[in-house]
């Protein structure tokens, strides 16, 4: 949102501006895990004519083999009362800082307005923007009074086309593309819910790096900064609106502001995210309660139309969740399904009711209620996001002009759970390399084990995770007891050798689910997985037992940063040859010096009562994340970190 402070300025004299957000009185919501302002406050300046906040307005509606069309929409503001003639001057600049194409307009501006000129600006042989090549263009507008400059804004742009049917499903500049999405929130691990622009790029380089291409922003909108790391990335983005309308979630929710709120913050959202190429669709909720009834879709219709009048160049959807519409029928519709019924149905709401129905909601969501109560909201949206209702995509396929993906699903489905593909403080679980495989990019194998000494116990698992599992075979103290080791890949057949002997060769690939289980014995030293594949080849995935000693490493992702930046540093203990030491954790204390300071220490133990603001923290299986910021001034930042039993190391990082 923008206020315009203007009439409550002291010119001439000091102004002290004071930005409060004041939300003692209420709790939180269901996904905002912070307090207070969490993303950037800016001050815009400027003087009597000038270029609107937000900037021009950039899309590319018409692009062929040779050509493309840019249109730029600039609103200029004018709070003289004197007609005023300028030009406004508009470049588009390559990445390489060429200027490619350009367009000057003579504007006449009449006092206590604003006018909005728009340009057709015709780029030759451009570069497109693609996931897998994401090429960026830069938009530079001037406003010139004869030779004096009066304004001038930057805005990055994308050449890109989007198209959309139940054929093709989606296609970026004619080429069609498989989404591998997953959905994330607005937090960022150890540096709690604060915006830093560097912890925004790092996760979106992370998922990127583990085969995704594109997120799903739940269930709130996006910052600034990680629609530019993902324009820069090549991460498609699904923006999300609303995670409740008129009925609530919880007590003092959203649901209590939204109908005096929700059109100008979805004129806020669109304004934000008009020129980022990377946003593909924008959702107009969460799981809705309304979305069932008549009220509800008319409510769906009206959030639809008004981002339609907003921006035509996107697609809109609703992430629907189809239990929600039989909850207060629930009984009824299980025995309909041939379903046993509890004695106490689970009453806590929706989400500890899909807990305790462990995945049958798939299957209910396919009862005939579900689908007559959706009808007219599906009927509003461009393509329909379906909440853990993989039962119901055949049912979708009987109706030609519907175009439907999975929003959220669970692991079985190849959802990105676990829950996440990554902890907390940014290392990858097994679980995401079980998902590399099934999305067919990874060919070698991957074993992951499951901890020795809950060995013959039941798990106890939600329906959106699997039993703990660690990439490791260092498990002191259970030398000689039985184990589970699993192993994933896509291969007809794997077999599983520890020592060099063979533990047994066992189907593998799609019939299993990609994940086969081996019963084995904890044995220290070497095991090794092998995938066989028809054609004869074989891959191959290997751990070795840790040493005993265990060494400090700090490993920093940058050695040169910029003011205000971050840089993580991870914190592991690993034996003389470099293997990571799982089984010797221990608290680490660090000691930042120079030209920086500590964010965030953290480690990806989910019951630890460490804070995340100490100066020292216990590896969770060898591994802790220290996070590093710096300040205004230039210089060199020194890391140290040292433990019992383990030397004293330093590291290094440049501030420029």
């Amino acid at each position: 949102m923008f206020v315009d402070i203007t009439p409550y300025l002291r010119f001439g004299a000091e102004n002290l501006i004071l930005v409060k957000a004041l939300n003692t009185a209420m709790p939180n919501s269901r996904w905002y895990t912070g307090s207070g302002i969490y993303r950037p406050v800016y001050l815009y300046t400027g003087g009597k004519i000038r270029i609107d906040v937000d900037g021009p307005r950039i899309s590319t509606p018409e692009i062929s083999e040779n050509i493309a069309v840019v249109k730029v929409e600039t609103t200029l503001r004018y709070d003289g009362k004197i007609q005023e003639t300028l030009v406004l001057k508009t470049e588009i600049v390559a990445s390489d800082g060429d200027i490619v194409a350009g367009e000057s307009s003579r504007m006449t501006l009449f006092g206590q307005d604003k006018t909005v000129q728009t340009q057709r600006i015709f780029v030759k042989d451009p570069a497109l923007w693609l996931v897998d090549n994401p090429r960026l263009y830069c938009c530079k507008v001037t406003v010139y009074d004869g030779e004096t400059i009066l304004d001038t804004t930057e805005s990055m742009f994308g050449i890109r086309r989007l198209e959309l049917d139940p054929v093709n499903g989606l296609r970026i500049n004619g080429e069609k593309i498989l989404l591998r999405g997953g959905c994330i929130h607005h937090d960022n691990g150890p540096v709690g819910a604060a915006t830093f622009e560097r912890a925004e790029e790092r996760r979106i380089e992370l998922m990127k790096e583990a085969g995704f291409n594109s997120v799903r922003i739940s269930h709130n909108s996006s910052s600034k900064a990680l629609l530019d790391a993902c324009d820069r990335l090549g991460m498609l983005v699904m923006e999300e609106s609303f995670d409740m309308w008129t009925q609530t979630k919880r007590p003092f929710d959203y649901s209590l502001v939204f109908a005096d709120n929700w059109e100008k913050d979805l004129e806020d959202i669109v304004r934000k995210d008009f020129n980022h190429p990377c946003v593909f669709m924008y959702s107009i909720g969460n799981e809705i309660k309304e979305i069932h009834t008549p009220v509800g879709a008319q409510w769906s219709r009206r959030l639809t139309e008004k981002i339609r009048s907003l921006d035509t160049t996107r697609y809109v959807t609703n992430a629907i969740n189809g239990m929600i519409g039989i909850m207060g029928d629930l009984p009824v519709v299980m025995k309909d399904m041939g379903m046993t019924v509890p004695e106490r149905t689970p009453g806590g709401g929706i989400n500890d009711t899909m807990t305790a129905l462990m995945g049958a909601m798939n299957y209910l969501s396919s009862h005939p209620k579900v689908e007559e109560g959706l009808k007219e909201s599906y009927g509003t949206l461009d393509l329909i996001g379906l909440n853990y209702m993989r039962d119901v995509y055949d049912q979708m396929k009987e109706y030609p002009n519907r175009v439907f993906y999975g929003a959220e699903t669970l692991p079985p489905d190849i959802y990105l759970a676990y829950c996440g593909d990554f902890d907390i403080t940014g290392y990858r679980r097994p679980m995401s390399y079980l998902r590399e495989i099934v999305f067919g990019l990874r060919k070698a194998p991957y074993i992951a084990v499951q901890l020795p000494e809950h060995y013959g116990k039941e798990p106890m698992c939600t329906p959106w995770s699997f039993p703990l599992t660690i990439s490791s075979w260092t498990w002191k103290g259970q030398e000689g007891k039985s184990c589970l080791v699993e192993v994933y890949s896509d291969a007809p057949e794997v077999e599983l050798f520890v020592n060099g002997e063979s533990v047994g060769r066992k189907p593998a690939g799609e019939k299993q689910d990609y994940r086969t289980l081996f019963d084995t014995v904890y044995v220290p030293g070497k095991i090794e997985a092998t995938a066989y594949y028809e054609d004869g080849t074989t891959t191959h995935y290997s751990l070795r037992t840790a040493k005993d000693e265990a060494s400090l490493c700090l490993l920093p992702d940058r050695v040169k940063i910029g003011k205000y930046d971050l840089v993580y540093v991870a914190v592991e203990l690993r034996d003389r040859e470099g293997m990571l030491q799982t089984a010797a954790d221990r608290k680490i204390c660090l000691r930042v010096e120079g030209a920086g300071n500590i964010q965030g220490f953290g480690s990806a133990d989910p019951v630890s009562e460490e804070n995340f603001f100490d100066e020292s923290r216990t590896t969770y299986y060898g591994r802790a994340m220290a996070v590093i910021r710096s300040g205004e001034d230039s210089g060199k930042i020194r890391v140290t970190a040292w433990a019992d039993e383990a030397e004293e190391v330093s590291v290094e990082i440049e501030v420029v």
